[in-house]
């Protein structure tokens, strides 16, 4: 009886392990196109398009606010927009002549973005990258202020020198968020101004980002209790599983 009990203990820390193992973080690559984003499970991600004005010295005034703009799908350069007066080439790149122009990405559950792939550039490509790391959900950015979003649980990530087309790897300190904006360089948003990062001049367009989905947890499911498993309490699990195993073999041993 002693003996059956625990073989069934050993195969309920196994399980757990196993479902713990599925809710940690998964590499995935999204593709942007055609005003929507597709790519790999388990997560999925909506795309839209915002900017907001420079002001006269090619920053974030203080008092403009965002405004929805729609993206435009080029292929696989990838995606960039029109806003204001832009035409033409480099124009149709997100930019930052004359508005701040970016890239929203809203996915199904917390991602740790970790590169941009770009398809085209000219000038400069250098970009600024935010999350929202608040609680709860954000409202839409249309119609406030950066410093309203700052304010309400959005953070600068960082920005990203560079010039040409491929990956651009960001966010070295493995943020997760549900909610991120791709952005041409602007300085108005803050943070650290290294060198090679100016205002101007920079045009992308966005083919891919990469990096991993955090599976959220089902409440009261084994090796879940409610809260999104750790990778240490996960590996806590396996142990657990692999010792319950060996007890079990020595046991049917002896």
């Amino acid at each position: 009886m002693k003996k059956s009990v625990f073989v069934r203990s050993a195969q309920v820390a196994i399980a757990s392990a196993t479902l713990a193992a599925a809710h940690l973080a998964s590499a995935a690559t999204w593709s942007l196109a055609n005003g929507s984003v597709s790519g790999d499970n388990p997560t999925t991600a909506t795309v839209s398009g915002y900017f907001l004005n420079n002001g006269s010295d090619r920053r974030i005034g203080r008092g403009s606010t965002f405004t929805a703009q729609a993206l435009a799908d080029h292929g696989s350069p990838g995606m960039g927009m029109y806003s204001g007066s832009d035409s033409g080439e480099p124009f149709h790149a997100l930019d930052n002549n004359g508005n701040t122009e970016m890239i929203s990405l809203q996915f199904g559950t917390k991602v740790d973005l970790d590169s941009v792939r770009i398809g085209y550039s000219g000038g400069d490509a250098d970009l600024s990258v935010l999350a929202y790391t608040g609680s709860g959900a954000p409202t839409t950015p249309s119609g406030r202020t950066w410093s309203e979003l700052l304010s309400s649980g959005w953070s600068l990530i960082g920005h990203y020198a560079g010039s040409g087309s491929g990956t651009r790897n960001i966010n070295t300190s493995n943020i997760t968020s549900s909610w991120w904006l791709i952005s041409a360089f602007n300085s108005g948003f803050g943070g650290s101004i290294t060198s090679g990062l100016g205002n101007g001049n920079d045009y992308v367009k966005l083919l891919a980002v990469a990096g991993s989905a955090v599976a959220p947890c089902t409440p009261g499911t084994p090796g879940c209790g409610g809260q999104q498993v750790s990778e240490p309490a996960s590996l806590a699990l396996f142990g657990l599983a692999a010792l319950g195993v060996v007890a079990v073999r020595r046991r049917n041993a002896s």
